[in-house]
């Protein structure tokens, strides 16, 4: 168990630099959410698998439970989740800090949403002139949320 301090921004694409090979990730999602019940996740990447339970300390601060567990179970598990999303990860290493860029594939594209993780929520970090709108504390960005409500369902709507 440990406690993930996470900061999470909209990307513009336009100004992000080369990125290294992404990675494919499925996650699927045993609940809803938002709730007050912890985030129950599968993870699929490549040919490493995990399970994670999370639940929310504050907006930004979450405690964090995951365990590796063989891709055979993983894949069953995937299989019985409705809820799932789709995004190719990339890790971009700046100013000793590394940013994880996920782009988001199928109902929740074009959504790109850059991540960094801190020692404790008062760090100084240096926001990289791609990122753009912080959208932390705005669970609809958050994965599990777009599982169940897709970007492409909202953005279109509200312009955001």
């Amino acid at each position: 168990m440990s406690n993930e301090v996470e900061r999470r921004f909209l990307v513009d694409i336009n100004r992000l630099p080369k990125l290294s090979q992404g990675s494919l990730q499925v996650q699927g999602y045993f609940n809803n959410a938002p709730s007050d019940q912890p985030e129950i996740r599968i993870r699929v990447e490549e040919s490493k698998a995990t399970l994670t339970l999370k639940t929310s300390i504050t907006a930004v601060t979450r405690q964090e439970f995951e365990y590796e567990i063989p891709l055979k179970d993983a894949l069953a598990l995937l299989s019985l989740t409705e809820k799932r999303i789709r995004k190719v990860r990339h890790h971009l290493k700046l100013n000793s800090k590394t940013w994880v860029i996920d782009f988001f594939q199928d109902e929740n594209s074009p959504l790109v949403i850059a991540e960094i993780e801190l020692k404790n929520e008062d760090e100084a970090f240096e926001k990289p002139l791609w990122t753009t709108k912080e959208v932390t504390e705005d669970l609809r960005f958050t994965a599990i949320s777009l599982a169940f409500d897709p970007y492409s369902q909202w953005v279109s709507k509200e312009g955001t």
